[in-house]
């Protein structure tokens, strides 16, 4: 939780933009889609053949808006101005 961490520790606004641009567009997406079919006749939400086309266009998209948006997280993380900073050094003892 944010409120509980020291200021040096918080992730900031332009970090948190950048983690939800790279995030989990396609992970969420596709194991939604996957749990359409089920293991048995009783556990299915739609035929098989329809769920199969669910899966396979939904992993299509996901492939594709990964192509199209990855190449631009490196220009957003330029133009929000972040850096790579060092990890915070601990202290011993």
């Amino acid at each position: 939780n944010r409120c509980y961490r020291r200021a040096s520790e918080r992730i900031g606004c332009g970090m948190q933009a950048v983690m939800w641009w790279s995030g989990l567009r396609g992970p969420i997406s596709f194991a939604l889609a996957v749990t359409l079919v089920g293991s048995d006749a009783d556990d299915e939400v739609m035929p098989a053949q329809r769920a199969q086309i669910m899966i396979t266009t939904t992993l299509s998209i996901v492939i594709g808006t990964n192509l199209l948006l990855a190449p631009a997280t490196a220009p957003l993380i330029r133009a929000l101005k972040l850096s790579r900073a060092a990890p915070p050094a601990h202290k011993a003892g």
